[in-house]
């Protein structure tokens, strides 16, 4: 554990080795957003990896296939959990030493001692990004992330553009952008 600013805790995965230069008690939001961007690609580069081997695993015999399987199959898949573990570490650092806070409570983003309240689905909304920044989520996975049950895309599109108003007026360093086929997501400015 961490504390943090305000006397909190913050929880620390150690999932293994730290990377050089990787410090988890860092005062420093520029630190943490760079740690976010070497985890990010980290990550890519190794799904890349594993979607090779995974590749791999079709032109080999069946003896050559179990091996794979059974060894460097499941040493990239925990290598990548590992780093999907730090990155989501680094977005919730990041985050506090932003000063960004959501209070479930009340319904409520606080951002360098302002406040905005939000509907209960602009929160929903706004957490499932939050726990889920730089990934891209199609319509259909965020609504059923956010609120596990059936909207209309339009009905989305609507809170999406009022929770993007709502953090525009916050100021807050952070956008809710959305790319055609790949979906909506949090990306820190």
């Amino acid at each position: 554990m961490t504390e943090t600013r305000d006397g909190g805790m913050l929880e620390v995965e150690h999932m293994g080795p730290l990377l050089e230069g990787e410090d988890p008690d860092t005062t420093h939001a520029e630190d943490a957003r760079h740690c976010i961007r070497l985890y990010t690609e980290l990550i890519s580069f190794k799904q890349e990896l594993l979607n090779r081997a995974e590749r791999a695993l079709d032109g080999l015999s069946a003896e050559a296939k179990k091996e794979l399987a059974a060894t460097d199959v499941p040493v990239l898949e925990s290598q990548l959990a590992r780093y999907e573990s730090r990155l989501e570490f680094w977005y919730r650092r990041a985050w506090e030493l932003e000063g960004i806070d959501l209070d479930r409570d009340q319904l409520e983003v606080h951002y360098r001692g302002r406040s905005l309240e939000l509907t209960r689905r602009e929160y929903q909304l706004l957490a499932c990004l939050m726990r889920h920044p730089y990934q891209y989520l199609s319509a259909r996975r965020l609504v059923h992330l956010a609120w596990g049950e059936q909207l209309a895309d339009e009905q989305l599109r609507v809170y999406v553009v009022r929770l993007r108003r709502k953090l525009e007026d916050l100021e807050l360093p952070a956008r809710l952008v959305n790319r055609p086929r790949k979906g909506y997501t949090l990306v820190f400015d």
